[in-house]
């Protein structure tokens, strides 16, 4: 079932919308388009709009954030609704008012100045691991980690989703029901990277925690080899292959067949010089039969 996305237009934000729909992939991330526009004097973040949307794009605002839609913002997200927010750099900030302030210190997010440069690394600790994203210019994205402030606010752990020099640069929570993304980067929403944010969207229309599950190490057969399956999204899992404790392998492999993911697996376990003896494929063949393998 898709999700309604709206993609706001009513701070005036920075936004190619032929470039933001080649980016997403409709099937892949479960959503359909919704814009949202401001009717006159009246602001288009109205309770109406976001009562009916389940993912909330807001790309670079320009203009003033009104104190009726930092609350309608805040109850949109505390009641269940996904935003996705792209921040603008820090010399612009000040023109989107001392509300838009209040909001993101309800959020406990900040800048902090530094921008740095280079291709993004994907964290291993989640689902979003093995797409590319090509961002080469993000700034860093700094988190209250306050106790009593993430209490008091209903946010669990920031989870970072991106680091360039093991910088934030994409940073997740939950808030009570519902959960945001923040990020500052010009680069980040374009159709090279329709991998990564199409599987963000499906993470968040279907409600899926964004963090692998802990590894399950399953023994292969009687050899001293063992391999772990953490489902990503859609036929896709991070595989990881250990030799007793040490993981000589760790990476994302499709599932679209069976017969060829135990293929591949086995190659790998074949590259591995040892004096012990690997498992046989009947071996790993009986593993991975055990395995019941999700779909979505």
């Amino acid at each position: 079932m898709k999700r309604l996305c709206s993609v706001d237009l009513s701070l005036k934000e920075k936004m190619d919308l032929k470039e933001l729909y080649k980016s997403i992939d409709e099937d892949v991330a479960l959503v359909k388009f919704n814009l949202i526009r401001r009717r006159f004097r009246r602001g288009g973040l109205t309770r109406k709009n976001l009562e009916k949307t389940h993912i909330l794009i807001i790309n670079r605002p320009t203009t003033r954030l009104l104190r009726e839609e930092f609350i309608e913002l805040i109850d949109f997200i505390d009641v269940g609704g996904t935003l996705i927010l792209n921040i603008p750099p820090p010399k612009y900030l000040q023109d989107l008012g001392r509300w838009f302030e209040a909001f993101t210190d309800e959020l406990g997010i900040s800048l902090t100045n530094k921008v740095y440069y280079g291709i993004p690394k994907i964290s291993k600790q989640t689902k979003l691991v093995g797409n590319n994203l090509s961002s080469h210019k993000a700034f860093e994205i700094s988190c209250n980690d306050d106790p009593i402030f993430l209490k008091e606010n209903g946010i669990k752990k920031y989870v970072p989703l991106a680091f360039i020099d093991d910088n934030p640069i994409i940073v997740f929570a939950e808030k009570r029901r519902g959960r945001f993304i923040v990020f500052c980067s010009n680069d980040t929403l374009k159709p090279e990277n329709k991998n990564f944010i199409s599987i963000l969207l499906r993470l968040s229309s279907q409600r899926k925690d964004f963090l692998l599950e802990e590894p399950n190490k399953i023994k292969i057969g009687s050899s001293n080899f063992s391999i772990s399956l953490q489902h990503t999204s859609l036929r896709n899992y991070f595989v990881t292959l250990y030799h007793h404790d040490f993981a000589f392998f760790r990476e994302v492999m499709p599932i679209n067949s069976i017969d060829d993911f135990t293929i591949n697996v086995y190659k790998e376990i074949e590259k591995q010089q040892i004096l012990s003896t690997p498992p046989t494929m009947e071996e790993l063949v009986k593993t991975l039969k055990n395995i019941e393998f999700e779909k979505g």
